[in-house]
C-alpha cells in the first residue's frame, strides 16, 4: 500500500456529534446493534452527470490506523458541558480504547464512474464503529472524487495533449495539496510540479522557471542562456516575462546555441495574454526556425472550459499547465456526499430497513442492503439498477426510472453485467489487493470509453439510465407513506439574476443603479426557503461580444439562426468583472447557476441558452426541491431577468418579479416598461420587495 499522508493516529478526525451520538448508543445499550450505512451524493458536480470514484486507498489507510491512544482518550475525557462536568463517562472511554474494528465493507474500486444516488461505500456492522466512520469517510472520499472528476473533464477537453497540474501554490493546506495531486493524477493528468506527491505516490514530475529567474538577470537573453546552461536536458522556457514574441525569438537563439552543444530547447511557456494568438505565432517562429518539434506550454487559470475554447480557435499549445481550477475544483468546491442509515437490526434477527424522508423529495433515501448492477450493450454501458442484496435478479429486473416512475426498462437474464461494490473488509479484516496508481488511472480513461460519447460530454450530457429496482422502489414507496409524509404545499424560492460586477455603474456593461439591487436582495434573503443565483460566466472568445466582429456594442447581427445584440466584451470566466457585486449576502445562496459558457450562442435566461436547445439544470434543481414558487430578481430587467421569468412562467412555476431590486439596461428608452408588459402578458406578476 502507498505511504499514507496521515499520521498513525487521527481516530479523532471526526465531527464531536459522532462522538456523542456512539455515546449515547453505549449509554443505551445499543453499541452491538448492527447497522447498514450507504455513503452517496446526490448530484453530479460541474454541470456534468457523473462522479470518479477517487479516496479508498486512503480510507484503509484510516481504518488501519483507527485506534483510540491515551492522549485521544485524555482529551476526550477533559471535554466539558454545560454544567462544566465531562460529557463522556470513563466507561466509555474504557469501551473506545478497547474498540476493535469488526465492520464490512464494500466499495466502488478508485477510477469507477458513478451517478447520483448510487452507493459508491456500503458499511456494514456496529452501530457505533458504523457512526464514528460516518465523517472520516465523506471526508476521505468526497474531496479526492471532486478533484479527480475534474481533472478527467479537463484530460477530456485536452482531447490526447498532456496535462500538468500546477496546483501545490493555491491549495487549500498541505493535505489538500498532496490528496489532490494524487487525484488528479488518477483523473487523468500526466504529472505534477508537487515534488511531496510525487516522491508518495510515485507521479512524474515537472516544472519549468518563473518570472523571478528571468527577472533575477540582467536581460531575457541572458536569462535563458544561463538556465539552459544548468539544465540543457529540461530546458523550458517561460517567454512572457516581457515582450512575449521578443521572448520566443530569444529563446529560439538559445534553442540555436543548445543544439550546438548537443542537446534540443524542450518547450517554451506561454502563461498570459491571448493564448490562441500567441501560440500560433510563436508555433511560426518555431517551425520556421527548424523547431518543430519544441513544445508550447500554456498555462494561466486554465480549466475545461477555456480549454475547450482555446481547442475551438486551433490554439497551437501541446501541454496545458492546470493549477487554480483544478486544485480548488474552482467552480464547485464540495461534492455533496452523505452517509445514511439503511437497515438496523438485532444481531442474529430480521433487518429492519430505514428511510430518511424530506419534505423536499430529493432528500429521501433508498432502504435496504444496496448494490449496483451495471449492465452492458455490447461492448458499452447502458444502464445500472440499484437492488436489494436479497433480491433474486437471476431472472433479469425490471428498473424504474427515479425522474419518471411511470417509466420502466425491463432487462433480461442474458444481459451481460458488472456490480460495481466489491468486498474491502470481512468483519474487520481487509480482504481487498489494492491496485497500483497507473492501474486506478487507466481504469478511469477505460471507463469513460465504455459510455456512450454523449453521455460523457462536457456540456449537457445526455442521461443514463440509473434507477431502482422495481421491488426496491415499491419498498421506498411504502416507507414513506407509512411515515405520513405530506408535501409542503407551497415551497418558495429567490432567483437572483446575475448580480455581477461587469453590470455594476462601473462595469464593462454597465446598467444603471445596478449596484442598488444589492440591498434591496439582502433584505429579502431570510423570506424564503430557497436561494439560487445566476451568473454570466462567458469564455474570453464569445461570439456575442462586438470586438470580436469588429463591430460596435448595440449592432446586430444573425448568431446561431437567432438575432444576437453585440455587447461589450463582460463577465469572462474567472475575472473580477463576473464576481458577484460586493456586499451581496452569498451565504444564503444554496447554488449558482453558470451561463453563457458556449462561444456559438449567447445566454440571457437562468433557464436556457437563446437557442433553448441546452439547459442550465435550474429548472430540474427547483423540482427536485419541491419549488412552485419563485420570485425573480437583478440584473438587467429588460434582458436576463425577462428572458428567466418568461422561462420560469413557461415551465409551470408560478413567477413574481421583485421590480424594486432589479433594474433595467435600457439599450432603447422605455425598453424595462416594455419588459414589464411582456412579462405580465403571460401571467408573472410584477411586486415590491415589501410584498414578498
Amino acid at each position: 500500500m502507498m505511504d499514507s499522508i496521515h499520521n498513525a493516529s487521527d481516530s479523532l478526525l471526526t465531527d464531536f456529534y459522532q462522538l456523542t451520538m456512539a455515546y449515547g448508543f453505549w449509554k443505551s445499550g445499543l453499541s452491538d446493534k448492527e447497522s447498514v450505512f450507504h455513503l452517496f451524493f446526490r448530484r453530479a458536480p460541474f454541470g456534468g452527470n457523473h462522479v470518479v470514484s477517487c479516496g479508498l486507498e486512503n480510507i484503509i489507510s484510516h481504518i488501519g490506523a483507527l485506534r483510540f491512544e491515551p492522549e485521544d482518550l485524555e482529551y476526550l475525557g477533559s471535554v466539558t458541558g454545560n454544567d462544566g462536568k465531562p460529557i463522556f463517562e470513563e466507561g466509555f472511554l474504557t469501551y473506545l480504547s478497547e474498540l476493535e474494528f469488526r465492520c464490512s465493507i464494500d466499495s466502488v474500486p478508485e477510477g469507477t464512474i458513478v451517478f447520483p444516488l448510487e452507493p459508491m461505500i456500503r458499511i456494514q456492522g456496529p452501530i457505533v464503529q458504523c457512526q464514528l466512520l460516518e465523517t472520516p469517510l465523506l471526508n476521505l472520499m468526497n474531496f479526492p472524487s471532486l478533484i479527480a472528476t475534474k481533472a478527467a473533464r479537463i484530460r477530456q477537453a485536452a482531447r490526447g495533449d498532456s496535462v500538468l497540474e500546477f496546483g501545490l501554490r493555491r491549495a487549500q493546506g498541505v493535505d489538500g495539496a498532496v490528496t489532490a495531486s494524487r487525484s488528479a493524477y488518477i483523473g487523468g493528468c500526466d504529472a505534477t510540479s508537487n515534488v511531496l506527491a510525487g516522491k508518495r505516490f510515485g507521479i512524474p514530475v515537472k516544472g519549468t522557471i518563473a518570472h523571478s529567474w528571468v527577472m533575477a538577470f540582467a536581460d531575457e537573453t541572458e536569462a535563458f542562456r544561463a538556465y539552459s546552461k544548468v539544465m540543457p536536458n529540461n530546458c523550458v522556457l517561460l517567454v512572457d516575462t516581457y515582450s512575449t514574441i521578443d521572448g520566443v525569438e530569444k529563446a529560439i537563439q538559445v534553442g540555436k546555441e543548445l543544439d550546438e552543444k548537443g542537446y534540443r530547447l524542450s518547450g517554451i511557456r506561454l502563461d498570459s495574454g491571448d493564448l490562441a494568438d500567441l501560440s500560433g505565432k510563436a508555433r511560426d517562429l518555431l517551425d520556421n526556425s527548424g523547431f518543430p518539434d519544441v513544445r508550447i506550454v500554456a498555462s494561466s487559470d486554465l480549466d475545461e472550459t477555456i480549454i475547450r475554447s482555446l481547442k475551438a480557435r486551433q490554439a497551437s499549445i501541446d501541454i496545458w499547465g492546470v493549477g487554480t481550477k483544478l486544485i480548488t475544483a474552482f467552480d464547485q468546491p464540495a461534492l455533496d456526499g452523505v452517509y445514511k442509515l439503511s437497515a438496523i437490526r438485532t444481531p442474529g434477527r430480521d433487518w429492519e430497513y430505514k428511510i430518511k424522508v424530506s419534505d423536499q423529495s430529493a432528500k429521501a433515501t433508498i432502504p435496504g442492503i444496496q448494490q449496483v448492477r451495471r449492465y452492458y450493450r455490447d461492448d458499452l454501458y447502458d444502464g445500472d439498477v440499484i437492488y436489494d442484496l436479497k433480491t433474486d435478479l437471476s431472472a433479469g429486473c425490471t428498473l424504474i426510472d427515479p425522474s419518471d416512475t411511470t417509466g420502466e426498462k425491463t432487462i433480461g437474464p442474458d444481459v451481460r453485467y458488472q456490480d460495481l461494490l466489491v468486498p474491502i473488509y470481512r468483519q474487520g479484516k481487509l480482504v481487498y489487493e489494492l491496485p497500483t496508481i497507473e492501474e486506478i488511472r487507466q481504469k478511469v480513461q477505460t471507463e469513460i470509453g465504455s459510455f456512450h460519447p454523449s453521455v460523457m460530454r462536457l456540456t449537457n450530457p445526455d442521461t443514463y439510465l440509473v434507477g431502482n429496482e422495481k421491488s426496491l422502489n415499491e419498498l421506498k414507496a411504502k416507507l414513506t407513506l407509512r411515515a405520513g409524509v405530506k408535501k409542503r404545499e407551497k415551497m418558495r424560492a429567490l432567483i437572483l439574476v446575475d448580480i455581477q460586477n461587469d453590470f455594476s455603474p462601473t462595469g464593462a456593461f454597465p446598467v444603471p443603479d445596478g449596484d442598488q439591487v444589492v440591498s434591496v436582495a439582502n433584505n429579502i434573503l431570510d423570506r424564503f426557503e430557497l436561494v439560487v443565483a445566476t451568473q454570466d460566466w462567458h469564455p474570453p472568445d464569445h461570439k456575442s461580444f462586438a470586438v470580436h466582429h469588429d463591430r460596435n456594442p448595440g449592432e446586430i447581427i444573425m448568431l446561431n439562426g437567432i438575432e444576437q445584440i453585440l455587447w461589450p466584451v463582460h463577465c469572462v470566466q474567472g475575472s473580477t468583472g463576473s464576481e458577484f457585486i460586493a456586499g451581496l449576502n452569498r451565504k444564503k445562496m444554496a447554488k449558482v447557476f453558470q451561463k453563457g459558457l458556449e462561444r456559438e450562442v449567447d445566454s440571457y435566461s437562468g433557464f436556457f441558452d437563446n437557442n433553448h436547445r441546452h439547459d442550465t439544470g435550474l429548472g430540474d434543481y427547483l423540482k427536485e426541491q419541491g419549488v412552485n414558487e419563485v420570485y425573480i430578481a437583478g440584473l438587467a430587467l429588460d434582458f436576463c431577468v425577462k428572458f428567466t421569468a418568461l422561462d420560469a412562467a413557461a415551465l409551470g412555476f408560478k413567477t413574481k418579479v421583485v421590480v424594486d431590486a432589479s433594474r433595467a439596461v435600457n439599450v432603447n428608452k422605455g425598453d424595462g416598461e416594455r419588459a414589464i408588459a411582456e412579462m405580465q402578458a403571460v401571467g408573472v406578476e410584477i411586486v415590491m420587495s415589501e410584498d414578498v
